[in-house]
């Protein structure tokens, strides 16, 4: 039988003005057999959470860069 996960992680960030940016991404991966599920899931969510952590520490240095312009 086949077995995957799907992880997905997201995060909102307000610009001020009425105005959001939001960044979510997320994983969809098959398991093997001998994989423990619990801890896959928790692998792959630390994995997204990171890219996405990632993304808005760009989105927010673009911001400020723009800002000082």
């Amino acid at each position: 039988m086949k077995r995957e996960i799907t992880v997905n992680f997201g995060y909102t960030v307000n610009l001020g003005n009425f105005e959001n940016a939001k960044i979510h991404m997320g994983l969809t991966r098959d398991l093997s057999e001998e994989e423990d599920f619990d801890k896959a899931m928790s692998d792959e969510f630390i994995f997204v959470q990171e890219k996405v952590v990632k993304e808005v520490e760009i989105l927010l240095e673009d911001l400020n860069e723009t800002d000082e312009k």
